[in-house]
C-alpha cells in the first residue's frame, strides 16, 4: 500500500482491510510526499490499529524528517509488538539529530520479537 495524500480514515480502512485478509507484511512510501507533517499525522494515529492485525514486517520510507517527526513516529512504532522485521529508510532530506535517534532506538528496544532491522537515515 502507498499513501502520500489520504486521511486517517483512509489509513483506517487499510488497517481493517489488513486485519481481514490476514496480509504480514506492509509497506508504506511516503517519500515523495511534500507535506511530511501530514504524513506523520495520518500515520501516527494508525499504527496503533496495526496491532490487531498480522502484520509482522513493516516498511515506512519517508523524507524531510526531523527529531519532532521521530518522536511522534517512535511511540506508535514501539508498540508494534508483534513485528518481526522493520525497515525504516528516511531519505536523503532528514534533518534527525540525537533526540530523533534516541526516540526511534526506545521504540526498536520494545520490539523482542524483531529479528530484521534496516534502517537507513539517507
Amino acid at each position: 500500500s502507498v499513501f502520500q495524500k489520504g486521511s486517517v480514515q483512509d489509513i483506517r480502512r487499510c488497517s481493517r482491510a489488513l486485519r481481514e485478509s490476514g496480509l504480514e507484511t506492509m509497506a508504506l512510501n511516503c517519500i515523495s510526499c511534500t507535506q511530511v507533517g501530514a504524513c506523520v499525522h495520518l500515520l501516527t494515529p494508525a499504527l496503533p490499529h496495526f496491532l490487531e492485525c498480522r502484520l509482522r514486517t513493516l516498511a515506512l520510507f519517508l523524507s524531510d524528517f526531523g527529531d519532532r517527526a521521530c518522536r511522534a513516529l517512535a511511540f506508535p512504532i514501539g508498540q508494534l509488538q508483534q513485528l518481526s522485521s522493520l525497515t525504516l529508510v528516511f531519505g536523503f532530506t532528514n534533518s534527525i539529530g540525537e533526540e530523533g535517534g534516541k526516540a526511534l532506538a526506545a521504540a526498536v528496544a520494545k520490539l523482542h520479537q524483531l529479528n530484521t532491522l534496516k534502517l537507513d537515515l539517507g
